[in-house]
């Protein structure tokens, strides 16, 4: 049977880090100023980094992550449970607006999943 080996590290970091890195260039192209920047209001959390707020490397990693845990039925609740809180926290706390988290979850669920699929293709007989 196909399996995907997501309890093998390399299959784990990779695609956050490819994640991360397309929501990071991204970000370096749009510039999009934070909403507390551009409203003029204190976030309810303090950013050590000082970034762009388009799209959201938090929700980007997080579902890239969670894209990982697709086939085991409890894991995929777990994992797209967590990564929607830790998005939707972004845009409570002033830090990113709706479409930077939406836009970030995309990003990283769709690198989630074609390493999945890579990983499959590739790797498994």
């Amino acid at each position: 049977a196909l399996a995907y080996h997501y309890e093998n590290i390399f299959f784990v970091f990779p695609p956050m880090l490819l994640a991360w890195g397309i929501s990071l260039l991204i970000s370096e192209i749009v510039k999009r100023p934070r909403p507390f920047e551009t409203y003029g209001f204190k976030p309810l959390i303090h950013l050590a980094i000082k970034s762009r707020s388009f799209p959201s490397e938090h929700a980007t990693i997080s579902f890239a992550l969670a894209a990982l845990f697709i086939q085991d039925s409890f894991l995929t609740i777990l994992f797209i449970l967590a990564a929607t809180i830790v998005a939707l926290s972004r845009v409570a706390t002033g830090v990113h607006y709706l479409s930077d988290v939406l836009v970030g979850a995309l990003i990283g669920f769709l690198v989630g999943k074609a390493t999945v699929i890579a990983s499959l293709l590739l790797f498994v007989s």
